[in-house]
């Protein structure tokens, strides 16, 4: 449209030259002046043009056309040739002038849009500069988020190494509480095993203490007591007996003291003395051993009870030790109890840091997304600010070239208003000249006419284009504007992203101190948790071996008194033995004695009556009756001998006494040791049988 409105411009020489040599013109027209003799108005030229225009002489009025012709054509060569003189020189002066004028103007323009152009190119420059600083921010946040990311990714490795320690650590801390359970279950079965040797212990003393008679529950009791009236009244006829025996026995010694007596010769009396000091002295010693071996049997009976009191105090000892072994227990089952509650906690502290660090993990990528956003965002709009940059620098030629155009055409207008002027001043002058001319300056006129048009249509089209070029830049600033907003946004975000980013450092941060933190409370518990083990494993130990050692103990001293025992039965089944076949032999040589005795007696009766009938005979009862009153003096003297005797001998007769209550004692013991070791032999029948029952 541009070339097609310049192509239909016309030059200032068109209207000078233009139909010069045709008919309309080559009549007595005069020559077209230039638009700047009309525009410039200061120049010296208009005078010399003015009188050129009135100088040629006219002819008479009412001459011929072709004599005129004639006559004035060389004239008219003469003014074209003058004309185009003086339209050289005033077109030059006048192309002169104008072009200085309009150099000079051109030049303002240029210092003008000069100016502009660097007042733009210093806020290009300004825009450039605050684009390549917030391309560099945008680099320096970017690298920044690069190096956080890095960090960041390294620190979540080390959270995940923390975590798969920690995990390790935990599975560890699992394996050894399991291992601490499965040895307190260890623990539990060999306290219990103990226990239960413990309580076989128990029963063993109490079977003792039964055994011994000293402990024995309500029905063992009364059964026991039924036995003991029962053993009691038998002793009480063994003791019956045994006082008839005794007194036939002393009968029996007395009546064998008297016959010593009788037998032996009143001259030999000291011999007969001293046979019953011998025989008497003989059973004293049999009646000292009998109550030594009383004593030796006491002694061991009371060593036998201390021996089983030690035992159950010992016994109570071990447990009142139990006891305390399963209190500790308990307490130590507490501890762990508390211990796997406190891991517990850590466990769900490590989930929700797992689970802080996943949603950190998730925040990251949000926050690479967005800074690779605002990083694509930021190239986009550099891209766009560059190709608004080239758009505004061809907006910038293009008002130039428009304002060149628009020069050019204000210009070009002066000049055909000028030609405008002098052609209707020359057409007045014609017209008041020529009136018979109307067809050349209607032609003229309609030409003119549509080259006003023509004009007209350039200006009206300049006009749109100067009212559009407006709109256009300030659609480019508004465009500007709206990157500019859009930048500025952008370093909002790209701040707001900085703040988060820094958040989340901090945040990681504070996870990392609350793992190290909870690995240092791992660690001080794993390290309280094997402080107490081993402390429980050592007491254990101890408890143990003082357990163990104490059993062995006390199975030695119960061994021991079991062996005791046993020898105190096995000697007293050998004293009772012995005391039997004593008795025995007593018994027979008694009944022997006793049977030869009453042969005597019969004899001696026999030997009595036969001598009283022969007395009676004779007549010697007198003589038999003072031999029987001296007889019964001397008996009667050796009866008060034998009371001296026995004042003097009276601890004898004591510890006869005492002897006697021995063997009563002796022989009590001795029934109750065949009944407890008849009821022991039960019993471990009865345990036999309900062992073999329940396998």
């Amino acid at each position: 449209m541009e070339k097609r409105n310049v192509e239909k411009l016309n030059s200032p020489s068109d209207f000078m030259t233009t139909h010069l040599t045709g008919v309309t013109c080559a009549s007595s027209s005069p020559a077209l002046l230039t638009p700047s003799h009309f525009t410039v108005t200061s120049t010296p030229s208009l005078t010399s043009v003015t009188p050129i225009c009135s100088a040629p002489s006219l002819p008479p009025h009412g001459a011929d056309p072709r004599t005129l012709l004639t006559h004035t054509q060389p004239e008219v060569m003469q003014l074209h040739q003058e004309n185009r003189r003086l339209l050289h020189t005033l077109h030059t002066q006048a192309s002169h002038t104008p072009q200085r004028e309009e150099v000079e103007r051109l030049k303002e323009e240029l210092r003008e849009r000069d100016s502009i152009i660097s007042r733009q190119c210093i806020e290009r420059e300004d825009l450039c500069a605050e684009l390549k600083q917030s391309t560099q921010k945008v680099q320096q946040m970017c690298e920044h988020h690069a190096a956080e990311l890095s960090a960041l990714t390294h620190t979540n490795s080390e959270l995940k190494n923390t975590l798969h320690t920690l995990t390790q650590e935990i599975t560890s801390l699992r394996h050894q509480v399991e291992e601490v359970t499965s040895e307190r279950d260890v623990l539990k079965e060999q306290l219990s095993a103990r226990s239960r040797e413990k309580a076989e212990q128990a029963e063993t003393l109490h079977k003792l203490r039964t055994y011994i008679g000293t402990h024995t529950r309500g029905e063992d009791q009364h059964t026991l007591i039924e036995r003991l009236q029962k053993e009691k009244e038998a002793l009480c006829l063994s003791v019956e007996l045994l006082n008839v025996r005794v007194k036939s026995a002393n009968d029996i010694l007395t009546l064998q003291e008297r016959e010593l007596e009788e037998q032996c010769d009143p001259l030999r009396r000291d011999r007969s003395a001293r046979l019953l000091s011998l025989w008497r002295e003989k059973v004293f010693m049999l009646l000292v051993q009998l109550r030594s071996k009383d004593s030796q049997l006491h002694t061991e009976n009371t060593q036998l009870h201390h021996t089983v009191s030690d035992l159950q105090q010992l016994v109570q000892k071990l447990q009142s030790h139990i006891a305390l072994l399963q209190h500790n227990l308990q307490d130590k089952t507490a501890q762990l109890q508390l211990h796997n509650l406190h891991t517990q906690e850590l466990q769900q502290q490590l989930c929700s840091a797992v689970e802080e660090n996943e949603r950190l993990k998730k925040h990251k990528e949000s926050s690479e997304k967005s800074t690779e956003h605002l990083t694509d965002t930021v190239h986009r709009m550099s891209v766009c600010v560059g190709e608004w940059e080239s758009q505004i620098e061809a907006a910038q030629c293009r008002m130039s070239a428009l304002t060149q155009r628009l020069d050019f055409a204000s210009i070009r207008l002066h000049t055909v208003h000028g030609l405008l002027m002098r052609r209707e001043a020359l057409w007045k002058v014609q017209q008041a000249t020529k009136p018979a001319e109307p067809t050349a300056s209607d032609s003229c006129i309609e030409r003119l006419q549509l080259q006003v048009e023509l004009l007209s249509l350039e200006r009206d089209t300049l006009t749109q284009e100067l009212k559009r070029t407006p709109q256009l830049i300030n659609n480019a600033l508004r465009d500007l504007q709206l990157q500019l907003c859009a930048v500025d946004r952008s370093r909002e975000e790209l701040t707001v992203c900085e703040l988060r980013c820094v958040e989340a450092h901090t945040h990681c941060e504070e996870q990392e101190r609350t793992i190290v933190e909870l690995r240092a409370e791992a660690h001080h518990t794993q390290t309280i948790l094997q402080e107490k083990l081993s402390e429980v494993e050592s007491v254990c130990a101890m408890q143990l071996k003082e357990m163990e050692s104490h059993l062995n103990t006390a199975r030695r001293e119960h061994t021991k008194a079991v062996v005791a025992l046993r020898q105190v039965e096995r000697a007293a089944e050998r004293e009772r033995q012995q005391e039997r076949e004593a008795e025995r032999a007593r018994s027979e040589h008694t009944h022997t004695h006793i049977t030869q005795l009453h042969t005597q007696l019969k004899e001696k009766d026999r030997d009595r009556h036969i001598l009283l009938a022969v007395v009676q005979q004779q007549g010697l009862m007198s003589e038999y009756k003072k031999v029987r009153r001296a007889a019964i003096h001397t008996s009667t003297a050796l009866t008060d001998e034998q009371q001296h005797k026995q004042q003097q001998t009276g601890d004898t007769g004591q510890q006869e006494g005492s002897v006697l209550n021995v063997l009563c004692e002796l022989r009590s013991l001795s029934s109750d040791l065949i009944h407890s070791t008849d009821e022991e032999d039960e019993d471990d029948e009865l345990g036999q049988g309900e062992h073999t029952q329940k396998h």
